[in-house]
C-alpha cells in the first residue's frame, strides 16, 4: 500500500473568481490500458482504489468556519485527483477537527443527503448532486482526527469507472474491515481486483485555436486550491488582484496562462501556480472537448 503523503505535491494559492470561456483542430480518437493503483490513508485505516496517472496536490495548517461562526483547524490537506473518459475522481485526505471539518463540508454542500451513517467507527455521509450538465457524487468518511472525502463528477448516470471507484472503498478499524459501498464480504484488508479501463482520449479540438462563444457545455470547475502569500510574496508586502487568462485544455488540464494584469512579480508566480492546479470537466461542444478560455482572478490582501 502507498500513503498518501508519498505523492504530495505543494501548492499555494487564493479566492477564485471565473469569467467568460472563449475553438481548433481535432485529434484523432487514441486509446491505452490502464490499471487501477490501491492507496491507503494514515494507519492503513482508509483504503480506496483511483486509476493510475492521478495528480497529488497537498496543503494544510489553516482554518476555516462553521456557519455559526465556530472556528474550525485543518492541519493539513491532501488531494488526489484523475480524469478520465470524461469522469473527474478525487479523493481529499484532512486532518485536525475531522467532525467539524465534517459540518462545514456538509454545510457548503449543494447534494441531497442520501446516506448517513455509522460504519465500523467512521461517520459516514453521502450526497449527490444532479443537474442537466453533470452528475456529483460525495462521501465523507470521519473517523478519530482524520476526514477522508471521495468524490466523482460525470456527465451522465451509472458509469461504471464511477461505481467501482466507490465501491472500492475499505474502512479498517482494529481487525475490522467493512466495505460501505459493496455486498463484499470482507474479511481481511484485500482489495478487489477491478477491471483495467480503457482510456478513450476521445476525439477533441486542440489547444492551437481554443473555442470562441459559447460552447454547449462549458467548464465545470471542481477542485480549486486554496490561496494563500509564499513567504517571497509576503515579505514582499505586496497586495491586489492578479488576474490570468486561462486555457482549460479540452485535454482536462490547465496548459497555458498568461498574465492580464498583476501588482507584483511574486504574486503572480503564487496565482500561476494556484491557477495550474485547478480540477475540472473540460467544455464541450457538438459532442466533442474544446479548449476554452477563462479569466480567473486571485485576490490577496496583507492583514
Amino acid at each position: 500500500m502507498k500513503f498518501l503523503s508519498k505523492f504530495a505535491l505543494k501548492f499555494v494559492c487564493l479566492n477564485l473568481i471565473f469569467l467568460a470561456p472563449s475553438f481548433a483542430v481535432f485529434s484523432q480518437t487514441t486509446e491505452k490500458k490502464v490499471q487501477w493503483q490501491v492507496i491507503s490513508g494514515k494507519n492503513d485505516e482508509f483504503y480506496f482504489q483511483i486509476p493510475e496517472g492521478f495528480q497529488a496536490f497537498a496543503d494544510g495548517n489553516y482554518f476555516t468556519m462553521t456557519k455559526d461562526g465556530k472556528k474550525v483547524q485543518v492541519e493539513s490537506r491532501r488531494t488526489l485527483a484523475r480524469y478520465i473518459n470524461g469522469v473527474v475522481l478525487m479523493v481529499e485526505f484532512y486532518e485536525g477537527d475531522a467532525k467539524d471539518i465534517l459540518t462545514v463540508q456538509s454545510e457548503r454542500q449543494k447534494g441531497e443527503l442520501i446516506k448517513d451513517e455509522i460504519v465500523n467507527n467512521f461517520q459516514i455521509k453521502s450526497y449527490i448532486e444532479k443537474t442537466p450538465e453533470f452528475i456529483w457524487e460525495t462521501q465523507y468518511f470521519a473517523f478519530k482526527n482524520r476526514l477522508y472525502v471521495s468524490q466523482a463528477v460525470s456527465r451522465s448516470e451509472n458509469n461504471p469507472i464511477v461505481q467501482n471507484f466507490f465501491e472500492s472503498v475499505r474502512l479498517a478499524n482494529k481487525e475490522q474491515f467493512a466495505a460501505p459501498n459493496s455486498n463484499a464480504d470482507v474479511k481481511a484488508n484485500s482489495s478487489t481486483v477491478l477491471p483495467e479501463i480503457i482510456e478513450n482520449l476521445p476525439e477533441r479540438l486542440d489547444d492551437s485555436q481554443p473555442f470562441l462563444g459559447q460552447p454547449d457545455r462549458k467548464v465545470i470547475y471542481l477542485y480549486k486550491p486554496r490561496a494563500k502569500f509564499s513567504p517571497a510574496a509576503r515579505r514582499s508586502q505586496s497586495s491586489g488582484t492578479v488576474k490570468l487568462k486561462v486555457l482549460f485544455s479540452s485535454s482536462g488540464k490547465v496548459t497555458k496562462t498568461e498574465v492580464l494584469s498583476s501588482p507584483g512579480s511574486e504574486l503572480t508566480k503564487v496565482a500561476i501556480k494556484a491557477a495550474e492546479q485547478i480540477q475540472f470537466l473540460p467544455a464541450e461542444n457538438d459532442g466533442k472537448l474544446v479548449s476554452t478560455y477563462q479569466t480567473v482572478e486571485y485576490n490577496f490582501s496583507i492583514y
